[in-house]
């Protein structure tokens, strides 16, 4: 079966957005100073692995072409200047032909294939910062991994000149990023108990007699070496680590369970199968009889290993196996102790599963319980390597408990700003300790306030260590360079037993600096009346504006710097008027206010014509206040009553009866609601944003009256003859989403609106036949939770269908199932009833299933994949009736992905018959594409079943109308994102509601436990005022937490955010020592355990049904409830070493805010008879090297996936049909796609 996907995404769309591969990241345009010489263009790497960008362009207002052999590293930077030589940076080329625009340009960087890759089109005023036309300051993007062309992604560089080469911001959204020490570091210590003082903790104080070690625990000071483990062994090898001939014994491994031959005896090695991954040098297979061809008894074969620690520490062993096996290792024990792992798969070995714990001194054993499976005799075998390293114990002095301090110190080094620093201290102590840093205290835990000496007990007795909850420590004692830690451990008094220990990591994480607090709020018009300004403390305490300076860039440069004592208190204005200045600034002037000795920006003006003010004061946007209000609050008057009410941006397509390709009618359409108790009149009012209209003088609309915006009304009026239509608007409305904005007369926002085609934001308005409606008008319309599909099931009617298919051709096709087969096409919804199948209908006409008219509910059906959701529910319009409700969340195809039947009586599909199928089916939402076959793909038709070709109730009541839809919600945040199982989890979240909120609670479920919850209070913050916060107690090492929000307003209605409440997708996991920071990208997949075994059950790996899940890029950037499913074909995606992801991300936040679907590959290897791998990548960037050949670009990472089997690394890259199709190929987005099945 094929299956046709109309792409029809709009241009507009696609032409903002470019790849995640090599980005702009920071512009200097305008420099203060030297224009000509100074302007540059910074270009970052967002991907792991190097990019060769030889022979690319940099296009638009400038021209360059890269040299042959040019390459960005992996997450590096290049520097693109009009002069190369005057900036005295390393990855510096030019120059660059053309100079920068001051005033709003386009800057586009292509690959050698043409392929537009990134594209930027600044500006300057709107939603462009203004401060770097002129100050000297550069346009910097906020977060180096989010898309180019928004430009709520860009800001002001922090420092003067900018920062290229560098981080804009290291401290976005960056949580632990430097570990400094850590529970392998050295300490020197001084253990007599010796009152040492004071001076011992200062940096220069001599420790060199001290003792040495690096383990302070179990009441020993130890000093240990990381060694490998050398008594243990891959199969098939002697004690010199020879492989062994087949046929002969494997010293090492035991057959000690077998369903054929002797037990207790040591497994022969044997010569591997054909199908099976190659015997090596390295290791061989083992198994009940040699040859590997040989068939043997299904059943248990269970293989027994022992290894010795005999000189190790068993509590520091880190064991690491993999294997191969026909068939299946259903599990290993450790010293007895099952650790859960399993793998099937012999021409491949497994992923790494990793032991660190269980482990005994001296004698160790491991079991690998096997199975052969199958009903009868078949070929066996198991291949194992195992590798180990642990602790060796050097020395060990004991501390000894008559003494009740100890001393410690180490030292770490340290390279960035300690300004900008924040540290971070996690101990483990017992009983007591004070920490130094560079001679200063820093924290106490369990120690007693006051001077402390050597004979200072802790305050009480401590329990054997676990990290006590973070300590932020003072950084105004860290240096650059090399600093010392110093620790005293003191015991409580009376405490004689050995269990003193100290062990503790510390990390510095990087913090933003403070928010300006002093901004511009109001400015007079550039005109020829009297000129002043209004600058304001946002801040919460007292600011001075000695020293800062107003900085004039126009025709002429002028400045004002403020005199001694002016001060501004929390929430004060200052006018400050032209006489004060010195100067009278013009239409199109920029005005910067920047600190003391002009080091940082604090803000900036474009200068107009009009009054300009922001809304709310210090914190808002740039809009045009009713009246000037110097020194006052900034005064608007801004008619919100009239809303955006209705959207149909996407009509469904339509099939000409003709045979034409199907087109998409002119029917979108924008419809506002007066949701007030007055007339308004819209005189001068404008549509703007997307689509552009201006609204005739004398047009209004009445309270509680609709008013219709079309694309074209003359098409719009003859379906919808009695609603209030007019137009035409100029422009078309995204598929994908799109900003909308109802401006006032005086050009301020009365009510906007950017909609989504997804994620929050329901589907079925995309191209399924419904509107998106507002279901509340007084809800937050900026919300996709405060939207709905229209309902327009009542437009459809049930109707009865029947057709005659012969089954042909049966000798290319399976013929060992026998069923009946129905699926929708794409994402839908539609009721089915009366199914009946009859074979030979002019003959014997035999029926040929049962339960038809589903009266026993699903019995005998199989509701499978993305058509599991379907249901058997009472017939809506005849109550002893019932029907099957059939609900898909994504196309049907012919493998699992759809509803099946088997055939009744055990008949089988005859070849050469004729069969005759019959149903009654009414459509609801969606997909109106209903195929019906019997399976593989024969007697199959698509039904169109009858749907309206207009959905929505343009001019009238919506269809999912509520007078109170509950509060709604943004900004969800939880923090760590990654946390420690010390650490409790704070959650915070913006919830609005025109009643109020009278209730808040966080609601949270640990490894898809029993839900509990705690309350959320408000704590509202400068910009975000309606925040609330709430806690999640701390979680165990590896436990993934589940949590949203629930809210109630002032009246009682209740809502959650994720919208889908407890089956909604934010997540988090307590770490769990899978990440790898040291390598490229890491990619972490958080799903409930539930849902895990739901995906990776075998009966349900085929599924496309996408489950919640939460990714967190690089530990620190979470994406909440994106969707998951595998990805591989019916052979991978049940063999562990090739499970793949498919991930859908929330439209509102794509994938660095580009992609809305990432593809995970594990198994993307040329496989030379070994494990698969990542080969693939490197003939992807050899295509691309080379160009001419279409071929995306690959990254690499380190995916900590659902089940830690499958953790790893991995291919990382978006589908060709996202961004690729629109940016290589001219109108690349339009006309159909074709997926070819099979």
């Amino acid at each position: 079966m094929k299956r046709l996907i109309v792409f029809l995404l709009a241009a507009g769309q696609w032409a903002l957005l470019g790849d995640s591969t090599v980005v702009f990241n920071e512009v200097m345009y305008h420099p203060q100073t030297n224009e000509p010489a100074m302007e540059w263009v910074e270009l970052y790497n967002q991907m792991a692995v190097d990019v060769d960008i030889s022979n690319w362009t940099l296009e638009g207002d400038i021209y360059f072409k890269f040299a042959p052999g040019t390459v960005v590293k992996g997450r590096g930077f290049l520097v693109v200047s009009i002069s190369p030589t005057n900036l005295n940076i390393p990855n510096v080329v030019g120059p660059f032909t053309n100079r920068l625009s001051n005033n709003g340009g386009t800057l586009e960087l292509r690959n050698n294939n043409r392929r537009l890759m990134d594209r930027l089109k600044y500006g300057v005023g709107g939603d462009w910062p203004v401060g770097p036309d002129g100050s000297g300051f550069s346009l910097a993007k906020l977060d180096r991994n989010s898309a180019s062309e928004l430009a709520a992604n860009w800001t002001v560089s922090e420092q003067r000149g900018g920062t290229p080469g560098q981080d804009n911001f290291p401290w976005y959204k960056t949580e632990i990023v430097n570990r400094l020490l850590d529970n392998t570091q050295r300490w020197r210590a001084e253990l007599s108990g010796t009152d040492l003082g004071t001076e011992w903790s200062l940096p220069a104080y001599p420790d060199n007699g001290w003792a040495s070690g690096n383990q302070i625990s179990n009441g020993s000071f130890r000093d240990t070496e990381t060694r490998t483990i050398t008594t243990l062994f891959h199969t098939g090898l002697d004690a010199s680590r020879n492989v062994i001939a087949p046929g002969n014994p494997d010293p090492h491994y035991k057959l000690i369970v077998a369903a054929q031959g002797p037990t207790n005896v040591q497994a022969p090695v044997i010569q591997n199968h054909s199908a099976w991954l190659a015997n090596d040098g390295e290791s061989s297979w083992i198994g009940p009889t040699n040859p590997g061809t040989v068939n043997v008894n299904f059943g248990r074969y269970d293989y027994q290993t022992t290894f010795d620690l005999t000189g190790f520490d068993p509590n520091s062993v880190q064991l690491t196996v993999r294997m191969a096996i026909d068939n299946t290792c259903s599990n290993v024990l450790l010293n007895g102790t099952p650790l859960g792992w399993s793998y099937s798969g012999f021409t491949a070995y497994s992923p790494p599963f990793t032991a660190t714990n269980g482990f005994v001194a001296g004698t160790n054993t491991l079991v690998f319980q096997t199975v052969n499976e199958g009903t009868s005799a078949n070929p066996a075998g198991f291949r194992a390597l195992l590798s180990g390293i642990s602790s060796v114990i050097l020395t060990n002095l004991p501390l000894s408990p008559s003494v009740t301090t100890y001393y410690f110190r180490t030292t770490f080094v340290f390279t960035n700003d300690p300004g900008l620093t924040q540290l971070i201290l996690r101990p483990q102590v017992v009983d007591g300790a004070v920490f130094y840093l560079n001679g200063v205290e820093a924290a106490r835990v369990n120690m007693p306030a006051g001077p402390v000496t050597a004979s200072t007990p802790a305050l009480t007795n401590a329990t054997p260590p676990g990290y006590v909850d973070s300590i932020i420590l003072p950084a105004q004692s860290l240096v650059v360079g090399t600093n010392v830690l110093a620790v005293e451990v003191h015991r409580a008094a009376g405490n004689t037993s050995t269990n003193t220990a100290l062990g503790l990591e510390l990390v510095a994480q990087p913090i933003p600096p403070e928010v300006p607090a002093l901004v511009f709020n109001e400015t007079a018009p550039a005109t020829n009346g009297p000129f002043w300004l209004e600058i304001m403390n946002r801040g919460s305490n007292s600011a001075s504006l000695e020293g800062c300076v107003i900085y004039r860039d126009g025709t002429t440069n002028q400045r004002y710097t403020f005199p001694a004592g002016v001060t501004l208190e929390p929430g004060a204005l200052l006018a400050v008027d032209e006489a004060a200045l010195g100067f009278r600034p013009l239409d199109g002037d920029r005005l910067y206010l920047l600190s003391p000795g002009e080091a940082h920006l604090l803000d900036a003006v474009e200068l107009k014509r009009s009054l300009k003010g922001r809304r709310p004061d210090g914190w808002g946007p740039w809009l045009f206040p009713s009246q000037p209000t110097p020194g006052q609050s900034n005064l608007f008057i801004i008619n919100q009553d009239v809303v955006i009410n209705e959207i149909m941006y996407r009509p469904r397509l339509v099939f000409p009866t003709n045979g034409a390709e199907p087109f998409v009618p002119p029917g979108q359409y924008i419809e506002l609601y007066n949701r007030g108790t007055n007339v308004v009149d819209l005189t001068g009012w404008v549509i703007d944003g997307g689509v552009r209209f201006s609204f005739p003088a004398g047009q209004t609309i009445a309270p509680g009256g609709y008013l219709v915006i079309a694309q074209d009304a003359g098409y719009l009026s003859s379906n919808y003859p009695a609603a209030n239509i007019i137009g035409n608007f100029s422009g078309k409305l995204s598929g994908g989403g799109e900003l909308l904005i109802l401006k006032d007369p005086n050009g301020n926002p009365a009510n906007q609106v950017r909609y989504y085609d997804s994620g929050r934001w329901p589907e079925y308005a995309d191209g399924g036949g419904s509107s998106l409606e507002l279901v509340d008008p007084w809800a937050d319309n900026s919300k996709g939770e405060a939207w709905a599909a229209s309902d327009e099931s009542g437009k459809s009617t049930w109707q009865t269908y029947s057709y005659r298919g012969v089954t042909t051709n049966m000798s290319f096709y399976p013929t060992q199932w026998n069923d009946f087969v129905f699926n929708l096409l794409s994402g839908g919804e539609c009721l089915i009833d009366d199914i009946s199948v009859i074979e030979n209908p002019d003959g014997a006409a035999i029926q040929c299933i049962a339960n038809g008219n589903f009266e026993n509910g699903t019995t005998g059906w199989r509701l499978l994949g993305n058509h599991s959701h379907s249901r058997v529910e009472i017939d809506p319009e005849n109550p002893g009736n019932h029907v099957l409700h059939l609900v898909a969340t994504g196309p049907g195809e012919h493998m699992h992905n759809h509803v099946e039947t088997t055939f009744s009586g055990g008949r089988t599909i005859a070849a050469n018959q004729t069969y005759l199928i019959s149903f009654r089916a009414k459509w609801l939402a969606g997909d109106n594409q209903l195929n019906t076959r019997l399976y593989f793909n024969r007697a199959f038709r698509t039904t169109r079943l009858p749907a309206p070709v207009l959905g929505g109730t343009p001019g009238g009541r919506n269809s999912r109308y509520s007078p109170n839809a509950g509060p709604t919600f943004d900004n969800l945040k939880h923090s760590p994102v990654t946390p420690a199982p010390t650490e409790s989890v704070r959650v915070s979240i913006s919830v609005a509601d025109p009643q109020g909120v009278s209730a808040c609670q966080l609601w949270y479920s640990v490894n898809s436990g029993a839900w509990s919850s705690v309350p959320m209070t408000p704590q509202p913050l400068a910009g975000e005022p309606f925040r609330y916060v709430g806690s999640v107690p701390p979680q165990p090492a590896g436990a993934v937490v589940q949590f949203y929000v629930r809210a109630v307003d002032g009246l009682g209605a209740a809502s959650t955010y994720p919208k889908d409440g407890a089956d909604s997708g934010a997540l988090y996991v307590v770490q769990d020592g899978q990440a790898r920071t040291d390598l490229g990208h890491n990619f972490r997949i958080i799903m409930t355990p539930a849902n895990v075994a739901l995906m990776h059950a075998p009966t349900n790996v085929m599924s496309n049904d996408r489950l919640p899940c939460t990714v967190v890029l690089n530990e620190n950037r979470p994406y909440y409830d994106a969707r998951i499913r595998l990805k591989a074909s019916e052979r991978g995606r049940n063999a562990s070493a090739r499970v793949s992801y498919h991930i859908k991300f929330p439209a509102e936040d794509p994938f660095m805010g580009v992609h809305p679907y990432m593809l995970l590959d594990r198994s993307g290897g040329l496989k030379y008879g070994r494990v698969y791998g990542q080969d693939e990548i490197v003939v992807k960037h050899i295509a691309n090297r080379a160009g001419g050949i279409v071929s995306p670009y690959m990254d690499i990472c380190w995916i900590i996936a659902p089940r830690s089997t499958e953790t790893g690394s991995c291919l990382l890259y978006p589908r060709y049909e996202d961004v690729y199709i629109a940016t290589q190929f001219p109108n690349g987005q339009d006309g159909n796609l074709w997926e070819y099945e099979l």
